[in-house]
């Protein structure tokens, strides 16, 4: 981080499997208490800054939210934050990067594994105060793409990352979500995201038929849908339905998608070589 201060020019910067032997310096003072509402005041703060476009922490096993704290507090501008096998919980994760890096329009997440059995806490049970200011009364979120893979995200905190990006959001990714279920995805079908094209729930098992369809009957611009190992939700008629309430599908996957019969294959492939979509079965 000191190169990317140093070099002003510098707009992309891979840590990837950096092994951090200790804290950075001060870093302990830079950790918002979540629970007690009390967040750093950053206009006290000594640090230099960069102008970093992206950013890659994946498989930083050893990171804690201190250092996590301490990067973002020196990257104002980022737009694009890549994170998979984080060590940082998902909460303070998603928290820390919509306070501290407003301008994001990317950010890819998937928990290290000692991490991913941790559920989550609640967090709208406290207001969460960022210079003077209740966080759901921030500017809403500039997020295009969110991928969150094999997390364990509960219903609260999904609901309050789709209310911080619903308005922007163009590909939104939840594979191997075991904790997805209806109520989340007719949440987000009631604001009715006006971008979003492209959506991912794949391996995720506990929603249902009819809060799938009513999602996309929400989101009739999606032009990218994968389904593959949706085990419970992809079935003839769900199929017949998203097939019909999608104009504008480009590619669909219900590929290990065992309700489906034989002969909704057969109708996905004809119905796929006359709209010129391309599927995988």
């Amino acid at each position: 981080m000191a190169i990317a201060c140093l070099c002003p020019t510098l707009r992309y910067l891979n840590l990837s499997h950096c092994f951090f032997s200790g804290e950075l310096q001060n870093a302990d003072q830079l950790e918002p208490d979540f629970q007690q509402g009390h967040l750093l005041r950053m206009e006290l703060m000594d640090m230099g800054t960069c102008r970093l476009d992206t950013l890659d922490l994946s498989g930083v096993y050893r990171m804690s939210i201190h250092t996590f704290i301490w990067i973002l507090c020196r990257c104002p501008t980022l737009q694009n934050l890549r994170a998979y096998g984080s060590a940082v919980t998902l909460s303070a994760f998603l928290r820390a990067c919509f306070i501290y890096c407003p301008e994001l329009l990317v950010v890819k997440y998937s928990p290290a594994r000692e991490t991913a059995i941790i559920t989550h806490p609640t967090i709208n049970q406290r207001s969460i105060l960022v210079r003077g200011r209740d966080l759901y009364s921030m500017n809403i979120s500039k997020l295009t793409s969110l991928v969150l893979h094999g997390t364990v995200i509960n219903k609260p905190l999904m609901e309050f990352v789709i209310d911080q990006c619903y308005q922007t959001i163009e590909s939104l990714q939840l594979s191997k979500n075991w904790m997805l279920q209806n109520d989340t995805l007719y949440y987000l079908a009631k604001l009715q995201p006006p971008r979003l094209c492209s959506l991912v729930l794949s391996s995720c098992a506990n929603f249902q038929a009819d809060a799938l369809v009513y999602l996309v009957r929400a989101c009739p611009r999606i032009q990218s849908l994968r389904l593959s190992r949706a085990t419970v939700a992809v079935t003839n008629e769900s199929l017949y339905a998203i097939l019909d309430a999608l104009p504008h599908l480009k590619y669909l996957n219900v590929s290990h998608c065992p309700r489906l019969s034989m002969d909704a294959l057969k109708f996905l492939q004809d119905h796929a070589r006359a709209k010129r979509i391309r599927t995988v079965m």
